[in-house]
């Protein structure tokens, strides 16, 4: 019995088992619902209105403590035209 065909089992046994991983993980992600993008919130629940750079900005250097939360306030406003 020649035994050459061993070789090509081996690789087919591979090729077969890597094709299952691959079919589950597209199952769990399509039917687990997929990658989320932004924030996440309750059914229901109103989503937060988009940030322009300008009020990330300001978040953030009210973060840092540059601006106190007065001058935050102020500027967001302004920022809403309010």
């Amino acid at each position: 019995m020649d035994p050459s065909w061993v070789p090509n089992a081996w690789v087919s046994l591979i090729l077969l088992i890597g094709g299952v991983v691959v079919l589950l993980f597209v199952l769990v992600r399509v039917l687990g619902g997929g990658v989320t993008r932004g924030p996440v919130h309750a059914p229901g629940e109103p989503s937060m209105p988009a940030r322009t750079p300008a009020q990330q900005i300001l978040d953030e250097r009210l973060a840092r403590g540059e601006i106190t939360l007065e001058q935050y306030q102020a500027m967001s406003r302004a920022l809403s035209g309010e």
